[in-house]
């Protein structure tokens, strides 16, 4: 069936909340963080990239099956999909920043309306919290090492190379405890979730914690040799 889009569509690439919870291992106090739809409705057309159950069509969102193999290649299958269907502009989001805002949204239209060849939003870890193309500019998703931590200098080099690069401010995804840890103290948006982040961490830091081992102990210190270094 043919999906109604403008020329601004936000692309939302991410998996339904109770399958992005459970994979996290999160409770449900902390699902806010992963809910954005009130941060992502705007005068552009949102469109979900999902692998998991077809959402409720009256939220707004239009949802869309996900199509490849891996990550690099469902995402550049999403952009067509949108590029077919008439988006000139495209912004892709995903549902781990907590910061992210409408604000932001607007402001890579904003960025690409001005003659920007690639507008990127980077996160505390190398990659990239929001990318937004303009039309013309969808090559410079191939080949990208995506999840490693070096897929925003991989765009903005290579995008450098036809035009110019609008970079948004630094924000926070929420990908590991460490993320966790970064996003309490960085982001202001989260005031109101800071004690369940604290208590997560800690939940975390004791769960790794090692044991004390009294006979590991005893012949360490026979051996003379150093404690064990505990973060």
């Amino acid at each position: 069936m043919p999906f109604s889009t403008s020329r601004r569509a936000l692309l939302v690439f991410a998996d339904p909340l109770a399958l992005d919870l459970g994979r996290r291992r999160w409770g449900g106090a902390l699902a806010p963080l992963l809910s954005p739809q009130g941060r992502i409705e705007g005068p552009w057309a949102v469109h979900w990239f999902s692998r998991g159950p077809r959402m409720d069509e009256r939220s707004g969102v239009e949802w869309h099956a996900q199509r490849g193999r891996d990550f690099a290649e469902r995402l550049e299958n999403a952009v067509a999909e949108l590029r077919a269907a008439g988006a000139e502009q495209v912004v892709i989001v995903g549902r781990d920043c907590p910061g992210l805002s409408q604000a932001d949204i607007a402001e890579a239209f904003a960025r690409m309306d001005e003659g920007a060849a690639l507008v990127l939003g980077p996160d505390h870890g190398g990659g990239c919290w929001l990318i937004g193309l303009p039309a013309g500019e969808d090559g410079v998703l191939a080949g990208i090492a995506w999840n490693r931590g070096i897929d925003f200098e991989m765009l903005r080099r290579r995008a450098g190379q036809r035009g110019s690069v609008a970079v948004l401010v630094a924000r926070g995804d929420l990908d590991s405890t460490a993320a966790l840890r970064r996003a309490a103290r960085l982001e202001p948006s989260l005031a109101a979730f800071v004690p369940a982040l604290g208590a997560m961490v800690a939940w975390a830091a004791a769960l790794f914690r090692p044991r004390f081992d009294p006979a590991r102990h005893a012949w360490r210190a026979r051996l003379q040799l150093p404690p064990p270094v505990v973060a």
